[in-house]
């Protein structure tokens, strides 16, 4: 099986600069947990609520005072499209990603992967 099979192809993104308490209202408001952090044209890093969670806490007071960059995790990691979930699940567990950006073969983003797509725990 392919990893395009079994990826969420609906990649919310925000800019780096946004704050944080924005930045997790939009995630609630678009059911998903992880957006991309953008710049310009580029992609710097994955913001995860479970992330801001284990690092912050839920204090809206320390929430507010906060921007997606000094939150975000800059460790980004692409896999491409037709690549065997096998693979992908492989590419997690070494680097120990939660999430990974999905290519196709033209380097455009197509999708995100976390590690319960590919059964693994988080």
């Amino acid at each position: 099986m392919k990893i395009k099979e079994i990826m969420n192809s609906k990649v919310r993104v925000v800019p780096e600069e946004m704050h944080l308490i924005e930045a997790l209202s939009r995630m609630k408001h678009n059911n998903t947990g992880v957006m991309l952090v953008k710049n310009d044209h580029h992609i710097y890093g994955i913001l995860s609520a479970k992330d801001v969670l284990m690092r912050h806490g839920i204090h809206k007071d320390k929430l507010r005072k906060l921007k997606v960059r000094d939150v975000m995790n800059p460790n980004i990691r692409f896999v491409y499209d037709d690549q065997s979930v096998q693979l992908v699940k492989t590419v997690m567990k070494e680097k120990k990603m939660s999430h990974l950006i999905v290519l196709d073969r033209n380097n455009k983003i197509r999708g995100i992967c976390a590690r319960k797509d590919v059964g693994l725990k988080s």
